[in-house]
């Protein structure tokens, strides 16, 4: 068994014809190919990002527009509560007062009623005073023997 110089070379030769040819037809094209799908990939993964980006801005300015709405309503919610406590003190003031003139009114009727009476009690008094006198006198003179 011996090695056959020629056949080495020729060998080799083929060999290195085969790397040329594969690298030029083979890998060449699989290595633009696998290029692409890398920028391809890089790109993706990019406009993921930028996604991911635009969402968290869109997540904050949601936040921050419920936020805004959560503080107008609540605002809102308020001033309707005011109101409603407002318009009732003022019926509640409207009705004190009503029923506070109505209590005045009584007892300034009460008091006319005292005056008036009292009055024609005093008018009633020079009658009384008289009718008494006469009775007076008039029992006094029945008693008298004559």
């Amino acid at each position: 068994m011996s090695i056959d110089v020629s056949v080495v070379i020729w060998t080799i030769l083929g060999f290195l014809v085969l790397m040329v040819l594969l690298e030029r037809i083979l890998y060449r094209p699989i290595l633009e190919i696998l290029d692409r799908r890398r920028e391809k990939i890089a790109a993706g993964l990019a406009a993921q990002r930028q996604a991911e980006h635009a969402l968290e801005e869109r997540k904050t300015q949601h936040a921050r527009d419920l936020e805004g709405i959560r503080r107008e309503e609540t605002e809102r919610a308020r001033e309707q509560i005011a109101s409603v406590d407002q318009a009732l003190d003022k019926a509640l003031d409207e009705r004190e007062f009503e029923r506070e003139t109505r209590r005045a009114s009584e007892e300034s009727k009460s008091s006319e009623d005292r005056v008036r009476l009292t009055k024609e009690l005093e008018d009633q008094i020079p009658k009384y005073m008289e009718l008494l006198a006469s009775r007076l006198v008039e029992g006094t003179e029945e008693g008298r023997p004559s």
